[in-house]
């Protein structure tokens, strides 16, 4: 577990429900919690078994953390495509920088009021993003931290590619 902690907070500054200890001793649960109700229970169950038996070995581990990696990569996809739809924007267009933020401002709300993109309905979306700044209080400071974001990693440009929105 700590070692998927570091690896996660390290490459990418995750912090992963499950991973982190929170006060608890490193071994007082078992990292594939980290999983929630991402994968079948068969997948869970097998590394469920070997954590309580010996653990996992090097190559294990790194099988562990691709496929948490590649869940958590797959959910955030699935929640910026979720965002371009309630924007009505096609993936992989360019786009004019005011409507490249509303983009980005859907899909941030979306991760702050913790839809699951893949199974809430469209309309329902819509109402949580509409009504973030009553749902989400602390809104107002989430598109200013955004706008700098966005100022220092793609900076002026009047025009966002799909690469410069990802």
């Amino acid at each position: 577990r700590y070692a998927l902690h570091r690896l996660f907070v390290q490459r990418h500054g995750w912090q992963v429900k499950g991973l982190a200890a929170n006060g608890e001793t490193w071994d007082a649960a078992h990292p594939s919690t980290a999983f929630a109700d991402k994968v079948s229970s068969e997948v869970r169950s097998l590394f469920d078994d070997r954590l309580r038996n010996a653990g996992l070995d090097l190559h294990e581990l790194v099988v562990f953390a691709a496929t948490l990696e590649h869940l958590i990569h797959s959910e955030a996809m699935t929640r910026l495509h979720s965002a371009y739809r309630l924007s009505n924007e096609e993936p992989m267009k360019s786009l004019p920088r005011q409507k490249a933020d509303g983009l980005i401002q859907n899909y941030m709300a979306i991760y702050v009021t913790g839809l699951n993109a893949s199974a809430t309905s469209e309309a329902n979306m819509q109402h949580y993003v509409t009504n973030i700044r009553k749902i989400y209080p602390g809104w107002e400071h989430t598109v200013k931290f955004l706008e700098h974001l966005q100022d220092e990693v793609v900076g002026d440009r009047p025009v966002y590619e799909f690469s410069d929105i990802t």
